[in-house]
């Protein structure tokens, strides 16, 4: 848990740093972010059993290339250490990466963004077993909405509040699935 909240403690920090920087969303022909959070916990299906996840420290980054002024195509990748079931006592790191699409929206007076986005991907839960075929591959389902903040520089921080679902996936033994499970994380794009 200690990990955990340094890990968001870290992204608050970022975001709090770039602050007194500013960016014209407007004229930004990309979004090159990092960022960290958590990944709150959730219910998985193994097998047509119920299995609680725990919450766990979530890193991403991201590059989005805007189309137009007003949509962007991207690609993305998380990386989640430290994700834990009630199942078993062996920790998993999730990998992720794929595709995303996010219109923009610049609202007021320019001083904030908001970018809602569809991310559907690749994921792998590389379970720290010895076990041949129990690492679990998938398909990722995302979703999310992203606030970007003007800043006085080239960086911009963002908050973003989502959820990663897998509706296809498994491993040798079982599918693996699961409905939207939240996640909130914070960073900064130049």
């Amino acid at each position: 848990m200690r990990f955990h909240l340094m890990g968001f403690l870290v992204a608050v920090l970022l975001v709090m740093l770039a602050i007194p920087l500013q960016a014209q969303f407007a004229t930004r022909s990309m979004d090159i972010g990092i960022g960290a959070g958590y990944n709150f916990g959730g219910e998985i299906d193994v097998g047509g059993f119920d299995v609680d996840k725990e919450g766990n420290f979530l890193i991403e980054a991201f590059g989005d290339f805007y189309l137009m002024e007003k949509f962007a195509w991207g690609l993305y990748a998380k990386i989640a250490p430290g994700v834990t079931t009630e199942l078993s006592d062996e920790d998993a790191t999730m990998y992720e990466f794929g595709m995303a699409l996010k219109p923009r929206f610049i609202l007021g007076n320019g001083d904030i963004a908001i970018k809602p986005g569809l991310e559907i991907g690749y994921r792998i839960l590389d379970i720290d077993v010895d076990v041949e075929g129990v690492d679990v591959n998938g398909m990722a389902l995302n979703g999310s909405v992203e606030l970007q903040f003007k800043t006085q520089g080239n960086l911009v921080p963002y908050a973003k509040v989502g959820f990663i679902a897998q509706p296809s996936g498994g491993n040798d033994f079982d599918d693996v699935t699961w409905a939207p499970i939240f996640y909130v994380t914070g960073g900064v794009s130049f």
